[in-house]
């Protein structure tokens, strides 16, 4: 991996931008517990998410409105 300016990490291989969780901003794993917003799209760890919702109702990147029923496994 290679950690970019922006702080995002890209794949030394292919320089493809690996998915990570803006909440706790590490990469998304394969075999961890992923939803994805579906008012916007964007996808965070589960558990992050959950409790980020609890506590302010919207999405920490966009700011759309929503709850538990808007998030769908991926």
């Amino acid at each position: 991996l290679q950690e970019n300016e922006d702080g995002s990490a890209a794949c030394l291989n292919c320089g493809e931008e690996m998915p990570h969780c803006e909440i706790c901003k590490k990469i998304i794993v394969k075999g961890e517990k992923i939803v994805q917003i579906h008012e916007c799209n964007h996808i965070f760890h589960k558990l992050h998410i959950v409790e980020w919702i609890n506590a302010h109702g919207s999405c920490p990147i966009c700011k759309t409105r929503i709850n538990e029923e808007s998030l769908r496994p991926v």
